[in-house]
């Protein structure tokens, strides 16, 4: 998949969005399951921390973060 250039941009446009635990991406992912009271035992604050580490994560094995 990461042959395609389409495939890598878009991956650019979420690592650009997962840039940091602040940044929109973990927020947007806070907001949404904060609106939708799926947060389970976990607060706003560890939902976002871990959707960074998660996509990042992601990001780190295939190889897309330096």
């Amino acid at each position: 998949m990461l042959d395609n250039e389409i495939a890598r941009k878009g991956f650019g446009h979420l690592a650009g969005k997962f840039s940091a635990a602040d940044s929109f991406g973990p927020q947007t992912v806070r907001a949404f399951l904060k609106a939708s009271a799926a947060l389970g035992d976990m607060t706003p604050e560890q939902v976002q921390e871990d959707a960074y580490r998660q996509v990042r994560a992601f990001l780190a094995a295939l190889g897309l973060l330096a």
